[in-house]
C-alpha cells in the first residue's frame, strides 16, 4: 500500500466507563507504541470517575467528559479515513443510541476488555431491551479485536456471525517496568506447591467449589487467597471460614489490603502454581505474570480462556483435575520456557502494536 494513500489517517480511541487504572497506562501506549507518521490518533475518555484522576494525561490529543452525546457523535463521523476504536463498552445506554447509527459502526474497532462481553443481564424488561441492543449492535461493530475465546463465547452469546476479528493481546505493562523481581529458574521441583487461589473476593471466583477440589488434594502445603478487592467484609470472612475449616493441613494466607502493582508481582513470583475458578475469561494479567516466573496455571476446561491458552500452547492443567494430580506431572523446565516465550508473543506492547497499527493502517485482513 501507498505511503500516499495512507497519509493522515484519523483515529479515534473511545474510552466507555472503563477504570482509570486501565486507561492511564493505555494512553501512554498510544501516545509512545502506537505513532506513525500515516496515523492521527486524539483520545476521548467517557467516564464517571473525577476528572483529576486523569491529570498526568492533559495534552491536546485528550478530552474527557461525562456526556454519551460525545462518543455517539465521535461514532457518527466514522469512515474509512477516520477509525474509532471502542475500549471496553460499558453502557448499556449508549448501545440504545447505536441502534439508530448501525452504518457508522462498519468503521468501528471494538477492543474487547471482558466484562463487556459477559455482561449479566438485568431482569425483567430492562434485560429484554438491553439485551436486543446487544444482539443488534455488537455483531455490527466493524471489528473486534481481543482474544478468541471472547470473540468466540460473543458469536455464542449472540447467535451470529460476528464480523471480522483479529486477536490482539491488552498490552501487558509488566514488560516495561523498570524494577521488576528476577525471573525465577525452577529447576527442582518442590514436593508440595505454594499457591495464589483467585484473583479478588468477587463471587465469580467460584471460591467454595474451588477450595473442595483442593481439599481432595495432597499437591499444596501453602495456599494464598486473593481477596483484596470485589468483596464485602461478610463475603471474605465465609470464604475465610471455609478455607480454614475444609484445608486443615495446609497454610492460609489471605491477602485482604490493595498493594502496588510491583508488589504484587513480587507476590506472584513468590509462588508455584496460581488457581483460577473462574467460568468465563478474567485476570488475564496475572494469568500472564505467571507464566512469566514458571507457575503451574489452573483453569477450568470450560473457561473460554482455557481452549485460548491451548490454542497458543500454554502448558496448564483443568482446574477440576487437582484432585488427580501429582507432584512428577507438573512443567519442565522446557515447558516454563516455552510458556514464558508464548505469552510474550502474545502480550508484549511491542507485538500488540505492530498487529493495531497493522489492522488500522488495512493490512490485517
Amino acid at each position: 500500500m501507498q505511503n500516499n494513500v495512507l497519509k493522515n489517517i484519523k483515529v479515534s480511541h473511545v474510552f466507555v466507563l472503563s477504570h482509570s487504572r486501565h486507561i492511564i497506562p493505555y494512553v501512554g501506549f498510544i501516545r509512545k507504541d502506537l505513532a506513525d507518521k500515516n496515523l492521527q490518533h486524539d483520545v476521548l475518555i467517557y467516564t464517571n470517575e473525577a476528572p483529576q484522576l486523569f491529570d498526568e494525561l492533559q495534552g491536546g490529543d485528550l478530552t474527557i467528559s461525562n456526556q454519551r452525546r460525545d462518543v455517539v457523535n465521535i461514532i457518527r463521523s466514522a469512515n474509512s479515513r477516520h477509525k474509532v476504536v471502542l475500549h471496553g463498552i460499558y453502557d448499556n445506554l449508549l448501545l440504545l443510541n447505536l441502534l439508530f447509527n448501525l452504518k457508522a459502526l462498519e468503521h468501528v474497532i471494538w477492543s474487547m476488555w471482558g466484562a463487556d462481553v459477559y455482561y449479566s443481564l438485568p431482569k425483567g424488561l430492562k434485560g429484554i431491551i438491553i439485551n436486543l441492543a446487544r444482539q443488534w449492535v455488537l455483531p455490527r461493530i466493524g471489528t473486534k479485536i481481543g482474544l478468541k475465546g471472547d470473540f468466540e463465547y460473543l458469536q455464542k452469546l449472540t447467535h451470529q456471525t460476528c464480523k471480522s476479528f483479529v486477536e490482539i493481546g491488552f498490552p501487558a505493562w509488566f514488560y516495561e517496568l523498570k524494577e521488576k523481581p528476577s525471573v525465577i529458574s525452577r529447576q527442582t521441583k518442590p514436593i508440595k506447591l505454594n499457591a495464589m487461589v483467585g484473583n479478588s473476593g468477587d463471587e465469580t471466583n467460584n471460591f467454595p467449589a474451588v477450595i473442595d477440589l483442593i481439599a481432595q488434594s495432597s499437591l499444596f502445603d501453602s495456599l494464598t487467597f486473593v481477596l483484596n478487592y470485589g468483596a464485602t467484609e461478610e463475603q471474605i470472612l465465609k470464604i475465610k471460614n471455609y478455607a480454614t475449616e475444609k484445608l486443615t493441613d495446609v497454610e492460609l494466607v489471605f491477602l485482604t489490603t490493595k498493594c502496588q502493582y510491583i508488589d504484587f508481582i513480587q507476590l506472584v513470583s513468590s509462588h508455584d502454581a496460581l488457581i483460577y475458578n473462574h467460568d468465563r475469561q478474567q485476570g488475564v494479567g496475572t494469568l500472564n505474570i505467571a507464566c512469566e516466573f514458571g507457575l503451574e496455571l489452573f483453569i477450568p476446561k470450560h473457561n473460554p480462556l482455557f481452549n485460548t491458552y491451548k490454542n497458543w500452547n500454554i502448558y496448564l492443567h483443568d482446574t477440576h483435575s487437582i484432585p488427580t494430580i501429582i507432584a512428577n506431572s507438573i512443567m519442565t523446565e522446557k515447558q516454563i520456557i516455552d510458556n514464558r516465550n508464548n505469552i510474550r508473543n502474545i502480550f508484549h506492547p511491542e507485538i500488540c502494536a505492530k498487529k493495531l497499527n497493522n489492522l488500522l493502517l488495512g493490512e490485517v485482513n
